[in-house]
């Protein structure tokens, strides 16, 4: 008893990330052997092959956000830019994530266009972007954080696997690096941060291996995840509800408060930096069933076997490969457990195979395809429609799963095979892995290199026809038809996004997630405008080019005045019928 409350309080007080940040102080000062992975050599070791990977991969330019990539004002990166340099221009207020220049008036949260909080409010804090500066990105310093992060999440796997193989760890960080799913991610900075994962495993390991909770380490990465992006912290979530049942007594009630103790934290947090919601936020959307993983995409898509298999439409969000490097030692694996290793492994370890086991039926969805095959369809309960239209995108849940595969598969031969038989194993199959996912990489840094394409807007023009330069004063920017009111205006707001947020502009719409506008109150939203500071933009192509018909449908408490401008209409109320 003594034994296990002395366990309890030292996990709440210095486990997780202080006690890492201690082992790795430890390093240096406590004379570890200079040649074992877990040590300073191994720390050195992923250290320079992240650097080495990062370079080699994006160049100084993309870390610095000012390659073509970044240029793109019509793609879905646009859309991070714009809401993340809108949210820094923006004063505080409460909730601290609010802002008010997207869905104007009443304003959304950083967290509706992928904007990264958590990295939002620290550049926020240190005064860095904002009313009157440029805009900036640093997207690409996040991307390199995380890939960083990667490899250290090797190295920290190792050390609290207690594992002294430099085979282990080289096999870890390729196949933490070469990951095809996070090669495919490359538009979606957010969900590049797989270490988050990575992490939650290390913690999971770290509490097994101590028997006594990281509560500091979950309630630290739990808090990061939710404010880098909600798929992430789901996924995290489910590896923190398995570690709680690996801890000795957890039903206790001082273990339970412990052991709850991050999601109080993070419930917190809320009611500071997210609620309340605006009005229309956090609705669901179509698409699960849609966006999911096909049956054979884990087994499909190397270069050394090419299997001629079409998937459906929209089931890019579950390119989940495996590997071949991986998908052998996954077989090896196989082989050499026996039942009684199997056992074993069921016992200690039901909670996170269970978890896992959730998540990739989830990836399936309800329509389980094999290529374009439709093999069963589901009915899940009516109650988890919410959950499904909130994570539509159920193709993205096998990424644990992809590492939990990679972890156990190299733990099983380090543990039944002979030393000198698994370094052979180590190297081929890392060797494999290498080559069968070269093409993969090679076009993940086509990818981050790619040159900008034409800027879907004249800013010069639109400049002009806004006045923003002039003393007409124009702040407010109404825009129809607004994000997902019928007609598709994708690549304009976008685009027009980018534009507003460089200029300061107030804009009553936003391509934002888990947001339903008011589609019909179009003469309303105009009418209780200012009309001294405000222009009334209409997508030309949107009405069929009748965009005078749409307007006098309205019955406006004022006329207007229009003009063609690019692929918009643009106009003002006209000053003699204002009262």
């Amino acid at each position: 008893m003594a034994n296990l409350k002395e366990r309890i309080i030292f996990a709440a007080s210095s486990s997780g990330y202080g006690q890492i940040l201690g082992d790795i102080k430890a390093i240096f000062t406590k004379g570890y052997a200079s040649l074992n992975p877990n040590g300073w050599a191994g720390l050195l070791f992923v250290l320079s092959v992240s650097v080495w990977f990062i370079q080699r991969t994006f160049g100084i330019d993309f870390l610095e956000g000012t390659s073509g990539f970044w240029q793109r004002d019509s793609e879905d990166i646009a859309q991070h830019i714009a809401g993340f340099n809108m949210y820094l221009a923006s004063e505080w207020q409460h909730p601290l994530l609010a802002f008010n220049s997207l869905n104007y008036p009443e304003g959304t949260r950083v967290t509706f266009v992928d904007g990264i909080p958590l990295l939002a409010v620290f550049l926020k804090i240190l005064h860095i972007g904002g009313e009157g500066q440029a805009l900036i990105n640093p997207f690409g310093y996040w991307l390199g954080l995380s890939f960083v992060l990667q490899g250290f999440s090797a190295w920290w796997m190792v050390r609290e696997l207690r594992y002294k193989s430099w085979c282990m760890l080289a096999f870890l960080v390729v196949v933490f690096f070469l990951n095809f799913a996070l090669m495919a991610r490359l538009m979606h900075i957010a969900l590049m941060s797989h270490w988050v994962l990575l992490f939650a495993f290390c913690l999971y390991i770290r509490g097994y291996k101590n028997r006594a909770f990281p509560v500091a380490g979950w309630s630290i990465l739990l808090f990061c995840a939710f404010y880098i992006h909600i798929y992430l912290f789901v996924m995290a979530a489910g590896v923190y509800l398995a570690s709680v049942t690996t801890i000795p007594n957890r039903w206790r009630w001082k273990n339970v408060f412990y052991m709850a103790l991050p999601i109080f934290i993070l419930s917190a947090s809320w009611f500071i930096f997210l609620l309340p919601l605006p009005t229309g936020a956090m609705t669901g959307d179509g698409g699960f069933g849609s966006y999911s993983m096909n049956l054979l995409a884990p087994i499909v898509g190397g270069y050394l076997i090419n299997v001629n298999a079409t998937f459906m439409p929209d089931q890019y969000e579950g390119l989940n490969y495996l590997g071949l490097g991986l998908i052998a030692g996954l077989c090896a694996a196989l082989l050499v457990m026996d039942a009684e290793r199997r056992a074993k492994l069921w016992r200690r370890h039901w909670a996170l195979i269970l978890v896992m086991a959730g998540f990739f039926f989830y990836s399936l969805s309800d329509h389980i395809y094999a290529g374009e095959h439709l093999l069963a369809t589901l009915h899940y309960p009516v109650f988890l429609q919410a959950i499904t239209s909130i994570f539509r995108c159920s193709g993205r849940f096998f990424w644990p799963v992809y590492y939990a595969i990679a972890v156990v598969s190299m733990a099983l031969l380090y543990s039944r095979l002979p030393p000198r038989f698994f370094v052979v194993i180590a190297i081929f199959l890392i060797a494999l892995q290498g080559f069968d996912l070269r093409p993969a990489y090679r076009q993940f840094r086509a990818n981050s290199r790619m040159a900008s394409t034409p800027q879907h807007m004249n800013y010069d023009v639109f400049d002009k026809a806004l006045g923003v330069n002039s003393g007409a004063h124009t702040q407010n920017i109404y825009f129809y038809p607004k994000f997902i009111c019928g007609a598709d205006v994708h690549f304009n707001l976008l685009a027009f996004m980018k534009y507003a947020a460089s200029r300061h502009l107030n804009v009553n719409t936003g391509y934002i997630a888990r947001y339903k506008p008011k589609c019909d109150d179009i003469g309303a939203e105009i009418a209780e405008s200012n009309p001294d500071a405000s222009a009334y933009l209409f997508v030309t192509e949107s009405y069929d080019n009748k965009v005078a018909d749409q307007i006098a449908s309205l019955e406006l408490p004022w006329d207007l005045n229009c003009q063609p401008v690019e692929w918009a209409t643009i106009c003002y109320a006209r000053k003699e019928d204002l009262p």
